[in-house]
């Protein structure tokens, strides 16, 4: 990947991620260095993204508090949601992280299809700081706690996925729904 799209993939997971957090109650910001969790236990949740000309994989990394506290449902009997439903809260939001992504993309003709999203609740969390250039990592802090976004793509030889003209069209409102 060239420096030019490294540097406009950041701007672009920076972006969508914060927005993705705040319409779930989530106000992050950037922060310098590595998030210190405090001891308490994580959420790495991932998904994946394929295309002709872009692909890779998107992850979060955040506190069990702060998902579990930006759960959007109450219980039927009050008590704090499953761990369970965390875990999947926590892959849908990184699956909206990816959706807002995927519609900045299309607008330059990159196509995205999204996996399945994941979510783990770990102990101890360990990500290599990678020496490879198409690795964009966001640092972010909350109320909550700090907490990572990463970006690992290749795209594919010869392309500038910025450098792509982007395609005027008009689209709908973030919400809206097409009904068939």
């Amino acid at each position: 990947m060239l420096e030019p799209d490294v540097t406009k993939f950041q701007e672009c997971v920076e972006a969508c991620a914060c927005a993705a957090l705040a319409a779930n109650g989530i106000v992050a910001t950037p922060a310098s260095g590595a998030a210190d969790d405090g001891g308490e236990p994580q959420i790495a949740a991932f998904i994946g993204f394929g295309g002709e000309k872009v692909r890779g994989t998107l992850m979060m990394a955040a506190p069990f508090g702060l998902m579990r506290g930006a759960y959007p449902l109450p219980s039927a009997d009050g008590c704090a949601p499953a761990d369970d439903d965390v875990l999947d809260w926590s892959g849908e939001v990184v699956n909206q992280m990816l959706g807002r992504m995927t519609n900045s993309l299309v607008a330059r003709g990159i196509v995205l299809v999204a996996s399945i999203p994941k979510a783990i609740q770990v102990d101890k969390l360990w990500v290599s700081r990678s020496t490879h250039t198409s690795v964009c990592r966001l640092n972010l802090r909350s109320e909550g706690g700090g907490f990572g976004v990463w970006l690992d793509a290749v795209v594919s030889h010869g392309v500038e996925v910025f450098a792509l003209p982007p395609i005027e069209a008009p689209s709908m409102a973030e919400g809206e729904q097409i009904l068939f």
